[in-house]
């Protein structure tokens, strides 16, 4: 389909409109400037002739002083895009919930142009890429009190991991949603491995940790296809996690892999702080799942509390 050529007017004033949505719309440059009592604004499907840079959405952003819930993307790409001079953030003082869709270029630059100090939910779904750009990414988390990740989740599905970080199970206020569009599950694992790593230093805070798969969706023969090192990886940046759930889905290929790491710096490194795993098992599964990575660790001085759950985790 041809691409619509649809804009506000220039001159439109609202200057009591609570709410706006534009979807597939153009953005005026002064329209927010008229709309100061906007407490939700979603902006979607921007075509390519009304791109506007990271900047430009900044500066109108700074007329909504009552902008409570800001939704944006998908967004033509913004590859090759400059990430400006470093400039005190804006802050946007009453946001409360920040969802992005998009590619992590657009996103990086963006969360190094804003502060959000009351922010409560922060949603973001990123396209794949092999080289993730997301250094400020961190910095913006630590900037916001509202977001404490304490409790972590990372779920692998069909069309792509998500990792989910709070500060307790309900998954309330004060959460990270991170989504990742991808399909092959090695791609999923080294996509979710980037970003944690990318955000080592808040997911450093995690004490609690559910790793779960869905198997819908997924070939057959999965786990012939995996590197038992991915989840090695993935797992580094927990330093801080107390207690590992594993769900009934992943618990052969994990056993593999935590069995694997034996002796040696890794042993040392992976899951320093762990104190207990739970092991979602099913009438499949060994009764020696994980035994050998217990003994390591009891040999290691750094003893672990095994517990088979035969129950599945909620997704």
């Amino acid at each position: 389909m041809d691409e619509m050529n649809l804009v506000l007017p220039e001159l439109l004033q609202a200057p009591n409109l609570r709410h706006l949505s534009l979807h597939g719309i153009g953005l005026p440059k002064r329209l927010l400037s008229s709309t100061i009592a906007l407490s939700t604004l979603s902006l979607t499907h921007i075509q390519g002739s009304y791109y506007f840079p990271p900047g430009h959405l900044v500066t109108q952003l700074q007329c909504l002083p009552y902008l409570e819930e800001l939704s944006i993307g998908p967004l033509p790409s913004s590859k090759g895009e400059l990430l400006p001079a470093p400039i005190p953030p804006t802050t946007l003082p009453t946001l409360r919930q920040f969802t992005f869709r998009g590619e992590d270029v657009y996103l990086n630059n963006l969360l190094a142009q804003i502060d959000t100090p009351l922010l409560e939910r922060l949603n973001l779904t990123l396209l794949f890429d092999l080289d993730f750009t997301l250094a400020n990414l961190t910095e913006f988390i630590h900037r916001t009190e509202g977001v404490e990740c304490l409790v972590a989740r990372v779920i692998f599905n069909k069309d792509g991991p998500s990792i989910d970080a709070g500060y307790n199970e309900q998954w309330g206020a004060g959460k990270l949603n991170l989504q990742i569009n991808c399909e092959p599950l090695d791609w999923q694992i080294a996509s979710a491995t980037q970003v944690c790593g990318t955000l080592g230093k808040v997911l450093s805070a995690v004490k609690e940790l559910t790793l779960d798969l869905n198997v819908n969706g997924m070939p057959p023969d999965w786990e012939n296809r995996l590197d038992s090192t991915l989840w090695h990886e993935l797992l580094l940046p927990f330093i801080g996690l107390k207690k590992l759930h594993i769900s009934s889905s992943l618990t052969l290929e994990l056993s593999r892999s935590l069995e694997s790491v034996a002796g040696g710096g890794l042993a040392l490194e992976l899951l320093p702080e762990l104190q207990v795993l739970e092991v979602h098992v099913d009438v499949s599964h060994s009764e020696n799942a994980f035994s050998s990575f217990v003994e390591t660790r009891q040999s290691m001085g750094r003893p672990v509390d095994l517990f088979y759950d035969w129950r599945d985790p909620i997704l």
